[in-house]
């Protein structure tokens, strides 16, 4: 096992059994990156119903359908908000108004202030909303399938998949068709980012919001007949909407639109182009489109939502601990044997079939009926105007692990094999991806330098350390060096790239306990409160991020 490999391991917490110990890393997993549902019910079978894995700063799996549905219903000990929104709003309110970062709502808050945001949105992605953008959605599908036909083969995910849900949201919200390649690029950003620095994806956000910022403003005061108009003349309980809910709706909305719609047809795309039999079938019998596509979404569900427990909690017969991380790992909730027969096999005719690919609870996907809609109207493009597509054995599909598993490429190929056709600009290779959603957290830079741990007293804190925060979505490195300067200690850690003086510093060489604060004011200010036991040339403890609460954090001296 590589350093690497076991710098993200923690040692097992004591109220934790061994029986239900496993280690899988969702990020780097080889097999999971190579084949996500192939390991998803692997893990289903050889692992607990539940189980602990100490990699990504150590968390929970839960992999079973009916606890993972029970847990994404319990909003009480099961909670989606990482941050507090007061605390987020009162920071917000000390930036510029063109540099605030959009709040990632309603998807990481909890009810009732969660219904509240949510309610308003229902009238726009009601079933009679979605149905009307029908013929604009069917004409960007067809522009697409016509656009490869004639070549023979393509890399589906970059000709068809990466483009679709893009050029459909800039139609139904009304934004300028002369900044496609800006939000293409961002979409592709998103998709394919696999950096575990979370202050990345808040500013990709920003950036997000920067491009909408205009139009949404201008719509504010010449409505048009657009989505943006629409959400302009919501109310929140009375009060009329504002700007900054507005950019936090329309980003949020764009992120999630993406990731339901790119990979879940990808993984369709790839399964009808391996059974010819129902490629035939449904090309005869084009009326089963929209049971197939139900089969699609619960035999290749993705997601696997993180939350973070509220307080201490029995559940399923597993003893979990405030402010642990729980991996709704729906992948292998999707077969498990106990809710479905023959649960690896693609059966389109299971009856009364429900899945959690959507979710479940009070976040259940606000955009179902869209993401529906889209996936039919491409199925059925595709079937109409493609002759019999098959995948190129030269060139197999690639994937990516991670909280949103999904095809990095699906290599498609009709007609004469021997077609010659320009290869894409590129294909991303087999990755991790980022995290579910973007979660405030304290922006640290890595280090890769590892040291040999030794246990005893501590002798002296000076020197260089490694110290890993384990935050919400995963391990985060930051350097901390410690010296001594006239009598009095003193020291520098990395932030964002950058060297910030680290302050308060306070050692008890009895004790061992050691505690520092250091303060990051990219991409937003935050205070961050260290308070650790050194042991040796090891040091745990927590830290306080501000508005994002308390996580462990481990060290080690170089």
């Amino acid at each position: 096992m590589s350093s690497a490999d076991m710098a993200n391991k923690v040692k097992r917490p004591d109220h934790v059994s061994e029986s239900v110990v496993y280690e899988f890393d969702y990020n780097t997993d080889p097999e999971y990156c190579r084949d996500p549902h192939a390991r998803a019910a692997d893990l289903a079978v050889k692992a607990p119903p539940i189980f602990w894995t100490p990699y990504n700063g150590g968390h929970w799996m839960v992999q079973s359908h009916d606890a993972v549905q029970d847990a994404l219903r319990d909003y009480g000990s099961f909670s989606s908000e990482h941050f507090s929104p007061a605390a987020f709003e009162a920071m917000m309110a000390d930036l510029p108004a063109e540099e605030r970062i959009p709040s990632p709502v309603p998807i990481c808050i909890d009810p009732p202030l969660h219904a509240k945001l949510r309610l308003p949105l229902f009238s726009t992605f009601s079933p009679k909303s979605v149905m009307a953008r029908e013929a604009e959605i069917r004409a960007v599908a067809e522009r697409l399938i016509d656009g490869i036909v004639a070549k023979g083969r393509c890399e589906f995910q970059h000709d068809v998949s990466d483009i679709y849900p893009v050029e459909i949201f800039l139609g139904l919200f009304g934004l300028p068709k002369n900044k496609e390649r800006e939000y293409r690029d961002l979409a592709k950003k998103h998709l394919t980012s696999i950096s575990p620095d979370l202050s990345e994806n808040m500013l990709m956000m920003q950036s997000i919001a920067a491009v909408m910022r205009d139009t949404i403003i201008e719509r504010q005061h010449d409505p048009k007949q657009d989505l943006i108009s629409l959400l302009w003349s919501l109310e929140i309980e009375g009060e009329p909407m504002t700007l900054d809910l507005m950019l936090s709706y329309c980003v949020i909305l764009f992120i999630a639109g993406l990731d339901t719609v790119v990979n879940a047809m990808g993984f369709g795309v790839r399964h009808i182009a391996s059974d010819i039999d129902l490629q035939r079938k449904l090309r005869a019998n084009p009326e089963l489109i929209p049971q197939a596509s139900e089969e699609i979404l619960r035999r290749y569900a993705f997601v696997a939502p993180i939350r973070i427990m509220k307080r201490d909690t029995e559940f399923h017969g597993v003893q979990m601990k405030e402010l642990e991380r729980v991996m709704m790992f729906i992948p292998s909730a999707s077969v498990d044997e106990k809710k479905y027969a023959q649960p690896t096999k693609f059966d389109m005719n299971r009856e009364g079939l429900t899945h959690l690919a959507f979710g479940s609870g009070p976040h259940h996907c606000l955009g179902i009926h869209l993401a529906r809609l889209e996936l039919k109207i491409m199925y059925e493009t595709i079937l109409y105007k493609l002759p019999e597509f098959r995948l190129d054995p030269k060139r197999p599909p690639t994937f990516h692990g991670s909280i949103i598993a999904g095809p990095t490429s699906i290599h498609l190929q009709w007609g004469v094999e021997s077609a010659e056709v320009d290869e894409p600009e590129s294909t991303t290779s087999a990755a991790p991806k980022a995290a579910e959603m973007p979660v405030l957290a304290a922006a640290v830079a890595a280090s890769t330098a590892k040291a040999t741990v030794t246990a005893g007293p501590p002798a002296s804190v000076e020197g260089t350390w490694t110290v890993t925060i384990h935050g919400p979505t995963g391990p985060q490195e930051t350097t901390l060096i410690l010296k001594v300067e006239n009598g009095v200690l003193g020291g520098t850690q990395s932030a964002l790239g950058q060297v910030e003086t680290v302050k308060e510093i306070d050692y008890d060489s009895r004790s061992g306990k050691l505690s520092w604060v250091n303060k990051i004011s990219k991409p937003l200010p935050l205070k961050l409160q260290f308070s650790g036991v050194v042991d040796g040339n090891s040091m745990n403890g927590k830290i306080k991020a501000s508005i994002m609460g308390s996580f462990p954090f481990t060290a080690v001296k170089m």
